[in-house]
């Protein structure tokens, strides 16, 4: 990962469904929002209640997995509310939620991956610290 900041991923702690849910990755770079299986059985999710997915996702190792299934759900990200859809693959990763570039953009969001924060324009600006990433933990 290297030890300059500008290149630590940018981590956040986001509420979704009312529960905390830490190590949520920041990408500017996925097309999709992703969420691995276990995330939604922890978050009590019912996989019969949700639409199929017809997502192919391809990986950083140009490995290629179908999502199983999408949901929109409500996140809230400091003081920032905001909804987005999920697709939600089977396979264990270093994040426990991935949100996409376009996410930040729909919501006036600007990551500074080197200042390891996120900064809100609307009704004013507000500052939304990153997360300190000395270890991983799933």
């Amino acid at each position: 990962m290297g030890s300059k900041p500008h290149n630590h991923p940018l981590f956040v702690t986001d509420y979704i469904k009312e529960q905390k849910v830490k190590w949520i990755l920041l990408d500017g770079g996925s097309v999709v929002n992703v969420m691995p299986k276990f995330i939604m059985n922890v978050l009590g999710i019912i996989v019969k209640d949700l639409s199929k997915s017809q997502m192919v996702v391809q990986r950083f190792s140009l490995e290629s997995q179908c999502a199983m299934i999408m949901i929109r759900l409500r996140l809230t990200v400091g003081d920032l509310l905001t909804s987005s859809i999920f697709h939600v693959i089977d396979s264990k990763n270093s994040y426990k939620i991935l949100l996409r570039h376009p996410w930040l953009h729909k919501d006036g969001i600007v990551a500074s991956t080197p200042h390891q924060y996120l900064k809100d324009y609307h009704g004013g600006k507000r500052k939304i610290n990153g997360d300190v990433w000395l270890s991983i933990e799933i």
